[in-house]
């Protein structure tokens, strides 16, 4: 089909990959509404790969910046690394506010601000660069220094903005730092006129690694799970971008239901997989009415569906991750068994009947799979496992094969 497609990965956020996410986004709009007022809260989103944590990031800080309820905050996001202390953490936050307010244009008290983040100029020549033994700051200068420029950037810019709202995504790589000093950070910000608020999110174990840095880290958070979509909300997805192509392109397309009910199925729930399988199955379609057929043959095309998901999510997975063969026999063995019987768990016991391997070396193996995310854990059982999704189990099965041809 030539027409536009509305199911365009990647595109800028759509309402519908916010379908079976509105609880979420209704607080953490009231999470804004309290922190506008002085009353900060704070919000921690966490998950697996692929499950649109991003994407609510993306939406909360939307709501952050938007002024229909009076000032817009002042909305910063920070990228860690693994390699980040808590100086460098702080250093990162005041260099962004620094950016993003553009002192050099703001009329009011520039000056005053630039004293405010002075410490930053100070952190990244004594604190950072030079050796532990050498530096000048400690944890706890540190966040008090960090707290003093964020109560000052609030105050001075209190005519422009209601707030500063800093979003962290993918905060797992660094969180012991950031558990540590976001701690000593809540805790000293003014109460009752505290508008700071922070908004971060990452995998699994992020709250985890956030109390390794300090055991009350969480406190003030209000945690967000967030879990694959049910089937009907699925479905709403693949309605609502049906809805965008008729309002905004003039397309009548339709999706019968084995269709709708196949792409609800082979997304096992993640919003971007189906979004790419409903933008194949559209690409596949020549006669606005999308079947079945057409969802399997954008699905496996040169380009469809899977390829694509396969080289943007699951390539440097596969070949950065998981690298020695014993793994990936393992990962083979429960691609195998996800194709068969999708979404049911498989207990180490069935897995040591499918693979030649020491039962030292199959633990090890299962280990390092679940503890990187490429598969999973059932969370009720000991034992239990599974590859994430079905396309991830045709991509795998699709790959060794193909290997193996060679």
């Amino acid at each position: 089909m030539t027409a536009p497609n509305p199911f365009r990965p990647n595109k800028p956020v759509s309402p519908g990959m916010f379908a079976g996410r509105r609880d979420e986004i209704k607080a953490i709009r009231a999470i804004l509404a309290q922190t506008r007022v002085g009353n900060a809260g704070h919000f921690l989103i966490f998950g697996e790969r692929g499950i649109g944590k991003s994407s609510l990031m993306v939406a909360a800080a939307a709501l952050a910046a938007d002024s229909a309820d009076g000032l817009p905050f002042l909305v910063v996001d920070v990228t860690l690394t693994k390699s980040d202390t808590e100086a460098v953490i702080a250093s990162r936050i005041a260099s962004k506010i620094q950016q993003k307010v553009g002192l050099k244009r703001l009329k009011d008290a520039p000056t005053a601000l630039q004293e405010a983040w002075d410490f930053v100029r100070r952190l990244e020549v004594a604190g950072v660069k030079l050796n532990p033994s050498e530096q000048i700051v400690g944890a706890l200068d540190v966040a008090d220094k960090l707290v003093g420029a964020l109560e000052k950037t609030t105050e001075l810019l209190k005519d422009d903005f209601a707030g500063v709202v800093i979003v962290i995504d993918e905060a797992d790589t660094a969180g012991i730092a950031l558990g540590s000093l976001i701690k000593r950070t809540i805790d000293s910000l003014g109460k009752g006129t505290d508008r700071v608020s922070f908004g971060v999110a990452g995998l699994p174990e992020l709250p985890n690694l956030m109390k390794q840095g300090h055991e009350s880290s969480l406190r003030g958070f209000r945690h967000f799970l967030i879990e694959p979509l049910e089937p009907q909300e699925r479905r709403e997805v693949v309605d609502l971008g049906l809805a965008e192509a008729r309002v905004s392109y003039g397309l009548d397309v339709r999706l019968d239901e084995n269709a709708s009910s196949i792409i609800a199925a082979l997304s096992d729930g993640y919003p971007h997989f189906i979004q790419q399988f409903a933008y194949s199955a559209f690409d596949a379609d020549d006669d606005m009415v999308i079947s079945a057929e057409d969802v399997y043959a954008g699905a496996v095309s040169d380009g469809g569906a899977l390829p694509s998901l396969g080289n943007a999510i699951f390539h440097t997975q596969f070949y950065s991750e998981v690298r020695s063969p014993n793994a990936r026999e393992v990962l083979g063995a429960l691609a195998a068994s996800e194709m068969a019987d999708s979404g049911c768990w498989i207990s180490k016991a069935e897995l040591r009947t499918m693979v030649d391997l020491k039962e030292t070396t199959l633990t090890g193996c299962l280990k390092s799979l679940s503890d990187k995310h490429i598969i999973l854990k059932d969370p009720e059982r000991l034992g239990y496992y599974r590859v994430p999704s079905w396309g991830f189990a045709w991509w795998i099965r699709k790959t060794i094969d193909g290997a193996k041809r060679k």
